[in-house]
């Protein structure tokens, strides 16, 4: 139990740390972002929309994450008239969405991410109903109010006080959704009323502009907007702060139920600056929810709020999916498939012509066909080839090309299959229609007897014919244009009598939209890719934040995620080079705010951290704080071994074990900093005959820096052999003559030299003895240099680490360049570092304490040694160039070699032989 809830604990904590970090780090790029927008106020983005009184800002940061196309940009205050606003939201209630009254409450356990509070929205009726006491303000409107009240009448929605649900068996009627142009869903508001009241489409409206800078505009589209607009300038409802900064539109498919008069003023196809922007999410949002509809209404009211809340978040995700493929791709699996249709005929015309072999010519024809057809197939795969397709689905890259041709046709194939059958629904679905057929022919038999009624000097329109088909009748715009009932004038216009005038101002107002969504699109591709920048330096800089070491690796996740977002978020309003110049711009900004280098993957390493001081001794200085998660882990055992102490008293248990702090080091596929490697034989040339077999044995005399090295025949029978492994004599041995013939003066620290039994006593001996073998060649300055040799029986296999203290680097020399052992490597030299500072802290050595903070790089990434002997003289060779002030070495296969036999003439001259 208490694992459970320290598991739990910490991954809460986790998941506040890493947004509350993320969001610090945005706030610091905010402000720098702010001074380089003044700086740069004339400069308009790529595809931003032009307004000379834009203004600079940021909406708040739980809209840029719903959607960052709409609320990603820092410019705001675009007219209504020319630009269509900054931001297209839609509103819409359901009434699908209700919630018996007997099904009852549950405790409430959860806190809503889009429902806004029940207190809003009651403080909003009582504002509304306070408003509407008072008479009403005079106001201008474009819209006479006598189209209005007839919109008003038509619709269900406009009408408060109708009920849609039974208010008694009903306790929530239904929910309503606020939802930006992309379907995203910003907030959704509990419907409690059985009517569809303004109370609730105002208080969505409010919070969205309370998240939003002071000079953004908003269109709102709702399939009433006239008459909520007419009602918020009517009262005093909202401030004229957000009224001035407020259009209505009605959505497009109900635009056409209003007046004529309402349509010119609120129908997004004839209002300038609104695009293609159609105010029908919410529609496809409530059909996304139908699911919900059975298993809401019989839960726990409060369970309902957070099913709904929940399925609306995957819903958001799910929006943000990209396309699957190209209609490119489409017609190249088009083709190939006729190719495919051709090679089965030429087959065919094979088979019948080789039954006659009295027509070489026919023979030949047939070879020219057959070779003609295999250059189509050619360039059909260089077609192919060239729509990137594992670029754009990084998920099926690597898979050979037949595998994806066929994926993909399987997949057109189960498309074509569900049209199939969605048109035999439609054709059953048109067999039930004959109300419908009944009604059109009886219009146009109107029409027949009014055309033959008809004089030209009454000069008076008439009604044209209807399609008899439901296709044609769904595209005729005739069916949305009402029966002429008036006269015109003499001259009658020609957009009145000739259809071509009719349609060529739909096109006109069609590619009028068209242009203005062109550059909306551009405006909000520019805002995506801001926002994908902002994001992405926001999680670089706090990953070179010290203190955030131990979210490090959710930082790191968060990284791969967004980077992963260029592949997804491809479009043609944004070049490829500046998708990735987003990317090195955000490193560039951190590492210029924060002033460190780049940070790097993280691992997590664990280490036994020992409290150094008496249990009844506070002293905060001498003390290595525990994080709040492992103080409640600490905690929570004690309490339980104590009772189960008080409960066994008589058993002789072992002592609980000490916790386990975590510790982070950082891990980085590639050296980030500069190499200086040596690529010189930095021994003498072997001037005398080296022996043919080695001796039994040599000794090379003390000094008074040095002690006595004594080689045995083992030892130096390796050295011999230029196809044998060094064993960790020859390595501990060969690193003191170097030290003895090259010196530490250019090293540029305080060499420590450890043999390679200090880590394999690490793995296996107790501490008293690792401390007897190693304490003398351990010191703790910073301009001290660890020399760690290891050594991997299993692989047979020799490393080098060195550790700069100064740096709190760890470093590997793998002359294999495993990446795998070079993280094997860093992890145990990490936990050697922290046990070995632990056992001189006890001895009385007082050594610097250890921070956070430590990173570890490879010296190698592509193999060095090409065979499996020479990996320790790979390791003697770094040593050497370490001593020589280099940080690593790089010889050819044959050097490396001569390497090791100048090193056992180096031995031969020391000691005489």
């Amino acid at each position: 139990l208490a694992n459970a809830s320290a598991t739990t604990l910490r991954e809460r904590l986790r998941d506040h740390s890493r947004e509350r970090l993320r969001d610090h780090s945005r706030e610091r790029l905010r402000d720098h972002s702010r001074e380089r927008l003044r700086d740069h106020s004339r400069d308009d983005p790529v595809g931003e929309l032009p307004s000379e009184s834009a203004a600079t800002g940021f909406c708040h940061r739980f809209l840029q994450k719903l959607c960052p196309a709409c609320f990603g940009g820092v410019r705001f205050g675009r007219s209504f008239e020319k630009a269509g606003g900054d931001i297209h939201v839609a509103i819409d209630a359901t009434f699908s969405q209700r919630h018996n009254v007997a099904a009852g409450d549950s405790p409430w356990f959860y806190e809503p991410k889009y429902f806004i509070p029940k207190e809003d929205v009651d403080k909003m009726d009582a504002r509304i109903a306070a408003a509407r006491k008072k008479p009403p303000r005079p106001h201008h409107c474009d819209v006479p109010d006598g189209a209005i009240d007839e919109c008003e009448k038509s619709y269900e929605a406009a009408d408060e006080k109708k009920e849609k649900t039974h208010g008694i068996k009903f306790d929530d009627t239904g929910l309503m959704a606020l939802v930006c142009r992309h379907d995203v869903v910003l907030f959704l508001a509990n419907v409690d009323t059985p009517g569809e009241q303004q109370k609730f489409g105002i208080a969505l409206i409010e919070r969205l502009f309370s998240h939003l800078p002071p000079e953004a505009t908003v269109a709102v589209f709702y399939d009433i907007g006239c008459v909520l607009d007419r009602s918020l300038h009517q009262y005093d409802i909202l401030s004229d702060s957000i009224l001035k900064r407020l259009l209505f539109a009605t959505s497009a498919m109900h635009a056409y139920g209003h007046q004529w008069a309402c349509q010119l003023v609120y129908n997004p196809r004839l209002r300038e600056g609104l695009g293609l922007t159609e105010g029908e999410g919410t529609e496809r949002i409530w059909s996304k929810m139908r699911m919900l509809i059975g298993v809401t209404r019989t839960s726990g009211r409060s369970r309902r709020i957070w099913i709904i809340d929940r399925h609306t978040d995957y819903i958001n995700d799910a929006a943000h999916a990209p396309a699957k493929l190209k209609r490119e791709l489409d017609a190249v699996l088009t083709l190939q498939t006729e190719l495919n249709q051709i090679e089965d005929f030429i087959q065919q015309v094979q088979k019948a012509i080789v039954k006659d072999a009295t027509n070489p010519e026919a023979h030949n024809f047939l070879q020219q066909l057959r070779q003609g057809h295999q250059e189509n197939i050619g360039k059909v795969e260089s077609l192919y080839a060239s729509l990137n397709v594992s670029d754009t689905f990084p998920e099926i890259q690597g898979l050979p090309l037949d595998f994806i041709r066929t994926l993909l046709l399987a997949r057109d194939l189960k498309i074509n299959i569900r049209t199939k059958l969605h048109q035999q629904t439609r054709k059953a679905i048109a067999k039930r229609t004959p109300a419908l057929m009944t009604a059109i022919r009886k219009f146009n038999g109107y029409c027949d007897a009014l055309a033959e009624q008809y004089e030209e000097t009454w000069e008076f329109p008439l009604p044209t014919h209807l399609p008899t088909t439901l296709n044609d009748l769904r595209e005729d715009s005739s069916l949305l244009a009402d029966v002429w009932v008036t006269r015109v004038s003499p001259t009658v216009p020609r957009w009145l009598k000739e259809v071509e005038v009719r349609q060529g101002i739909r096109a006109m107002l069609m590619k009028a939209r068209c242009l203005e969504e062109r550059r909306r699109l551009g405006a909000e591709a520019d805002s995506m890719w801001r926002w994908y920048g902002l994001e992405l330096a926001a999680v670089e800089l706090a990953s070179r934040d010290p203190k955030n070491a131990e979210i490090l690796f959710l930082l790191q996740q968060e990284k791969e995620k967004l980077l992963f977002l260029q592949f997804k978020w491809r479009t043609t309003f944004v070049s490829d080079f500046r998708i990735k110049s987003q990317a090195s711009a955000a490193v560039h900004m951190a590492e210029k705010l924060s002033g460190a280098a780049q940070l790097l993957p993280l691992h997590w390493v664990q280490v036994n951290f020992q409290d150094e001081t008496e249990d009844d001794e506070i002293d905060p200085a001498g003390n290595q704080e525990l994080d709040a998660e492992a103080c409640l882990v600490r905690d929570a055992l004690e309490f339980i071994y104590d009772r189960d102490s008080a409960e066994n008293h008589e058993t002789d248990d072992p002592p609980f074990p000490m916790p386990v702090v975590e510790k982070v080091l950082l891990l980085s596929d590639y050296n980030p900093f500069a190499v200086d490697d040596d690529t010189s034989l930095c021994l003498p040339p072997v001037s005398s005959q080296i022996p043919q077999s080695p001796p039994a044995s040599c000794a090379i005399p003390a000094t008074d820096d040095h002690p006595r090295l004594d080689f045995d025949r083992r030892a130096l029978s390796r050295l011999h052999s230029s196809t044998q492994w060094l064993n960790d004599d020859c390595i501990d041995l060969g690193t003191q003559v170097l030290r003895r013939h090259l010196g530490i003066a250019a090293a540029g620290g305080d060499i420590c030299f450890f043999s390679c039994f200090a880590m394999t006593m690490h793995r296996k001996s107790d501490d008293d003895a690792l401390w007897r073998q190693c304490r003398h060649e351990a010191r703790f300055d910073n301009n001290c240099i660890w020399l760690v040799p290891i050594h991997s029986p299993q692989q047979s296999h020799f490393t080098l680490a060195i550790v700069y203290w100064g740096k709190q680097h760890i470093v590997s020399f793998d002359s294999f360049g495993d990446a795998q052992k070079f993280e094997s490597d860093v992890k145990e030299v990490f936990t050697f570092i922290h046990r070995f500072h632990r056992l001189a802290t006890e001895h009385g050595q007082m050594p610097p304490p250890l921070d956070d903070g430590w990173k570890a790089y490879p010296l190698v990434t592509k193999p060095l040694q090409r065979n499996s002997w020479d990996c320790g003289v790979w390791v003697l060779a770094c040593i050497a160039a370490i001593l020589r002030g280099y940080t690593s070495v790089v010889l050819p296969s044959d050097d490396i070699t001569e390497f090791r036999r100048r090193l056992l003439a180096l031995i031969y001259a020391m000691s005489g032989v």
